[in-house]
């Protein structure tokens, strides 16, 4: 017999702060999933509240070579048209410290600057964990929501996006993550890490496509080496801190 779905919505009429998802399984008790809107930021908060049903959002790739094919404004999109940024990073820390950092230390701290963390959705579990939240850690599955803040000329913008985490594998080295259906750009990053005689070097791997042909020439790839650059900034800081 199929799961039935119920979706119910508790937002107050002077303050939407929160919505209430009940996922209602036939022959099993109601759990619910509670995303308290007050704790994220205001971009964030119109992304979800475009996509309430946290349960419904879905990778918008599989792996690093398998994308979805989508359609933007009669185009359609297929895995062979997504486009392909490489950047290499060295940095004087073990493949066990980066693995360690990554999925014990908290979002907060590793994306931080002009990228902020804001809230995860652990499927598995249910769970909506915060800034707030002290235990967390990084899991297989998990959909974290950020909001990117891109250094612009005379311009301030915050833009929010999501992405599942499909792979954390320290024995292979290797970290994936994969844009949501819901954002702008489908695609999906990878990170492959090699040990060497002074460290590691990371080989950071992107496959984008949004539609848009002058966002993903000109403005992607620019502000997607901004935050990786502090992403690795960040994460280096924090294995230092702890030796």
């Amino acid at each position: 017999m199929r799961n039935l779905l119920c979706i119910c919505y508790n937002l107050p009429m002077k303050k939407k702060a929160l919505v209430t998802i009940l996922a209602c399984l036939t022959g099993l008790s109601a759990m619910s999933v509670e995303v308290d809107l007050k704790k994220i930021s205001k971009p964030v908060r119109k992304f979800i509240e475009s996509s309430p049903d946290l349960t419904k959002y879905q990778a918008s790739c599989l792996s690093l070579e398998n994308c979805m094919t989508f359609t933007h404004k009669k185009d359609e999109y297929s895995n062979d048209d997504y486009m392909r940024h490489i950047k290499k990073y060295s940095m004087p820390v073990s493949k066990r410290e980066l693995f360690n950092t990554l999925i014990n230390e908290h979002p907060n701290k590793i994306w931080a600057g002009n990228s902020n963390f804001q809230m995860l959705y652990r499927p598995s579990s249910q769970e909506v964990f915060y800034q707030e939240d002290i235990d967390l850690r990084l899991e297989v599955g998990d959909i974290v929501f950020l909001e990117l803040i891109p250094k612009l000329a005379m311009l301030k913008a915050k833009i929010p996006v999501g992405f599942k985490i499909t792979a954390l594998d320290e024995d292979k080295g290797q970290l994936t993550f994969s844009y949501l259906k819901d954002n702008k750009s489908k695609g999906v990053q990878q990170l492959d890490v090699v040990e060497m005689d002074d460290g590691i070097q990371i080989v950071h791997t992107s496959r984008y496509r949004s539609g848009s042909s002058f966002r993903d020439n000109h403005i992607y790839e620019p502000f997607h080496v901004q935050f990786t650059d502090q992403f690795y900034v960040n994460m280096e800081e924090q294995i230092k801190k702890k030796r």
